[in-house]
C-alpha cells in the first residue's frame, strides 16, 4: 500500500556510480555488446537482451561479490518509517545509477518465495508467458530463495 510519494529526484549519468547499467564489449557480428548491472568496476549481473522481447534475465556474473551498502540509512530503516525520511532517500541517491527517481514509502509484507514453489515468478508466470526454456527445458533463474511484496495477474494483453 502507498503511504507517500516524495518529490523526484534525479541523479545524473556518471561511470563513477556505484551501481550502473552499461554494455559489455562487443563480440564480433553482434550488433550490441550485452547490458550489465555494474558495481562498481566489476560487472555484478547479467540483464536480458535489447531487443526487450526475451525472457528477463537478472543473472550474476561472479565479478563482483560485494554488496552495495548503505550503513548511514540501516539504523533509520531498521526501526521504520512513518514518513519518508530525506537523509536515507540521500544516502540510497549516492550508490543509484543516472536516472529519475520517485521516493515512494510503502506498506508491504514480503513472503519467501522458494524456487519452483508457488509463488515463483520464474516457474510460474515467466513459463505462463514465455514457455520453459529451450536450452534447459526448465524455467530461467529458479537458483535462489527471494523475497517477494508484490502479487498481479498477467494475462495475455499484459499486467
Amino acid at each position: 500500500m502507498l503511504l507517500e510519494a516524495g518529490k523526484k529526484r534525479v541523479v545524473e549519468e556518471s561511470e563513477s556510480s556505484l551501481i550502473r547499467f552499461g554494455v559489455g564489449a562487443k563480440q564480433e557480428g553482434q550488433r550490441a555488446g550485452q547490458r550489465l548491472l555494474w558495481n562498481g568496476d566489476k560487472t555484478a549481473f547479467s540483464l536480458s537482451f535489447w531487443c526487450g522481447t526475451c525472457p528477463l534475465l537478472f543473472e550474476r556474473t561472479g565479478d563482483s561479490t560485494e554488496t552495495a551498502s548503505v550503513s548511514e540509512a540501516r539504523h533509520h530503516l531498521n526501526f521504520g518509517l512513518d514518513t519518508i525520511d530525506e537523509d536515507v532517500v540521500d544516502a540510497f541517491m549516492s550508490i543509484l545509477p543516472g536516472g529519475s527517481y520517485v521516493p515512494l514509502l510503502l506498506e508491504v509484507q514480503p513472503e519467501l518465495v522458494t524456487p519452483g514453489k508457488q509463488g515463483d515468478y520464474f516457474s510460474e508466470d515467466q513459463v505462463d508467458t514465455w514457455g520453459l526454456s529451450q536450452r534447459w527445458l526448465f524455467p530461467s533463474s529458479i537458483f535462489a530463495s527471494r523475497r517477494s511484496t508484490t502479487e498481479r495477474t498477467i494475462t495475455a494483453t499484459g499486467v
